[in-house]
């Protein structure tokens, strides 16, 4: 006999049923506890589903393998692993709605099949990020722009590109390598609108300054008349001028002068009738032998002339040729209105006075200085209109206005007749011919500007600020300010055309 006891259960091993089970099968269902997957509960059939070291009677979690117990997440008396809804007491399984997998219970999105969390876009949006950019299309203003998620300054599909770091998108910005603009201004891109002397006009286009501006003829560097280049860096008649600064001289005398029908508006001045000659009438005497005839001045048209217009309510400057130190004696009607002296350089000019409404004929005659006369110029045609105040403001107080031309540019400044503060308006053209061109009874800035063989009549209206362009004329066509028709209380275009 072999009276080993392999268990040290007291029992030699030949007669013991469990040689390695102390306990000698302690709970009695025929399997010796040293095998039985359950030694402290009886179970002969050693079920064991998960396949786990437990049999299914004491497996805490039956049905997850190797776990045999587990917490209780809710407290219902569940374990969480036989618990399908493990965060919620009052159930242990649910229904799945939505069909994706997951237990209502335990599905954030219970109602959205592709998710069971909210992620970035929420329950039943898409986290679909079209352009792969890292953020999805429910919050990608440029859903199909990799390198954008908001529209910015350009837009989606464009890029904010800033060349010159101004702080504006090139596509809105006008001068994209000027940091100094985002619009040509008055100068254009690259030239600062600097106005050091606060006059209302820029550097670039204030005449003084030595350099030809697109507005200027010409520039000296001076602000004074008769030298060639005016105050205003208008051409003046009888020269040319080349260079910056310019450099002015006498132009040829023998170059045929134009002459034109003027048309202006002035304040009503009636001329003075010559006294009579306070010396008797000599006697006759012999006829002295001939004597060489004294040429009579040539006249040009007045000096303010740009194509037979001038400003209105301004006295006229009519100039011409002539021999240095010779007296220039004007007419106006065969009424003698004023003198001037001939300059060393041939030429002369004299200021009228403001004519009277009407049809006016202004003659020279030349005096030599022995007292010699000419034989009266060849006359110019004047056409004074009656002035009219102007209301640029539509308020009911008649304006004060003052315009200018510079170049291709005219300058309208205005303010009420009962405050002190200016305005400027500036349009493109060389002739202003201001009026009421919409009948709203408010006076519109307009100029009229020579393009080529037409006449393009650029008008602003004062209070909208509509621009408007009409062409009207021609080439050597006299263009006619303020003219209303057939009683209307609208400006009309007009022209005067000669027919020979």
């Amino acid at each position: 006999m072999n009276g080993g006891d392999s268990d040290g259960d007291g029992q030699c091993n030949d007669s013991d049923s469990c040689q390695n089970d102390p306990s000698n099968d302690s709970d009695g269902d025929g399997v010796c506890g040293d095998i039985d997957n359950c030694p402290n509960a009886s179970n002969p059939d050693q079920a064991n589903g998960d396949g786990d070291s437990a049999g299914d009677i004491c497996d805490g979690c039956p049905s997850h393998s190797p776990q045999t117990t587990d917490s209780d997440s809710d407290g219902d008396g569940t374990l969480n692993c036989n618990d399908s809804c493990p965060n919620d007491n009052a159930r242990t399984t649910d229904s799945d709605t939505d069909a994706d997998g997951t237990l209502d219970c335990n599905d954030v999105c219970p109602n959205d099949s592709t998710k069971s969390t909210v992620d970035v876009c929420g329950c039943g949006i898409s986290d679909t990020d079209s352009d792969s950019d890292g953020t999805p299309d429910c919050t990608d203003g440029c859903p199909n722009d990799v390198g954008k998620t908001s529209a910015g300054q350009c837009g989606c599909g464009n890029n904010d590109t800033d060349t010159d770091s101004d702080g504006t998108a090139n596509c809105l910005d006008s001068c994209p390598s000027d940091p100094g603009k985002t619009g040509p201004g008055l100068c254009g891109c690259g030239t600062a609108d600097t106005d050091t002397d606060a006059d209302g006009t820029p550097d670039c286009n204030d005449c003084g300054d030595g350099l030809i501006a697109a507005s200027e003829q010409c520039d000296d560097g001076g602000a004074l008349d008769s030298d060639g280049c005016s105050a205003t860096c208008a051409l003046e008649f009888g020269y040319s001028c080349v260079g910056q600064p310019s450099v002015c001289s006498v132009a040829n005398a023998n170059t045929p002068i134009p002459t034109a029908t003027i048309t202006a508006s002035h304040t009503p001045t009636t001329l003075p009738t010559p006294a009579p000659s306070p010396f008797p009438t000599s006697p006759a005497v012999a006829t002295p032998s001939p004597t060489p005839a004294i040429p009579s001045p040539l006249i040009a048209a007045p000096a303010s002339q740009t194509g037979g217009n001038v400003i209105s309510d301004k006295a006229i400057s009519i100039g011409g040729f002539g021999e240095p130190a010779d007296t220039i004696e004007v007419s106006v009607d065969e009424v003698v209105i004023g003198t001037t002296q001939v300059n060393i350089n041939g030429i002369w000019r004299l200021t009228l006075p403001r004519l009277s409404v009407g049809t006016r004929s202004v003659t020279a005659v030349t005096i030599t200085s022995t007292g010699g006369r000419s034989a009266p110029s060849t006359p110019i045609t004047l056409q004074v209109l009656e002035s009219a105040a102007l209301d640029f403001i539509g308020a009911g107080d008649t304006s004060v206005t003052a315009w200018r031309s510079f170049g291709n540019i005219v300058r309208y400044k205005t303010r009420r007749a009962s405050q002190q503060q200016w305005a400027t308006h500036e349009i493109t053209g060389r002739y202003p011919v201001p009026g009421d061109y919409d009948s709203d009874g408010v006076a519109d800035f307009a100029a009229v500007e020579p393009r080529r063989d037409k006449l393009i009549w650029n008008i602003r209206r004062s209070l909208s600020g509509a621009l408007s362009s009409l062409e009207l004329g021609g080439r050597g066509d006299l263009v006619l300010s303020g003219c209303k028709f057939n009683s209307s209380t609208r400006t009309s275009l007009a022209v005067f055309r000669r027919h020979s």
